[in-house]
């Protein structure tokens, strides 16, 4: 008899969990960061921000396709900030996330012009001499 009870609790909860539960509630943001040439660019920081989010902002790193993406997103509109060395950074605003829904967000990442000058001087090289004894 108690072991029926114990089977009974625990279907019960179990299928309380399938009434309760909101499939569809949340979305997502997925996308391929690529250089202009079409090659995809592995190790780009994305950051996502969003009123909607609980922290601040989420970081991902493209892997080594170009790919990212962020899952179970609340609705909401949310910001996308590609960071990469040597690369512009490039930041997407008014990115509406629904329930249910993915949004793809493909992304060409394109070379900063460099703010850097560069001047090398080298002073005349020593001359060696050969020394006979």
């Amino acid at each position: 008899m108690g072991k029926k009870i114990i089977i009974f609790f625990i279907t019960a909860v179990w299928l309380a969990g399938f009434a309760f539960s909101k499939p569809g509630q949340t979305g997502s943001i997925h996308g391929v960061v690529k250089t202009p040439e079409g090659e995809s660019l592995p190790g780009v920081i994305v950051l996502l921000k969003s009123p909607a989010l609980i922290l601040p902002e989420i970081e991902d790193l493209t892997n080594a396709a170009g790919m990212y993406r962020f899952k179970d997103l609340a609705p909401g509109v949310y910001e996308l900030t590609f960071i990469l060395a040597g690369f512009q950074k490039i930041v997407k605003k008014g990115i509406k996330v629904s329930s249910g829904t993915t949004v793809s967000f493909n992304i060409d990442h394109t070379l900063r012009a460099s703010d850097v000058i560069l001047i090398v001087e080298a002073k005349e090289p020593i001359k060696q001499y050969p020394i006979d004894f």
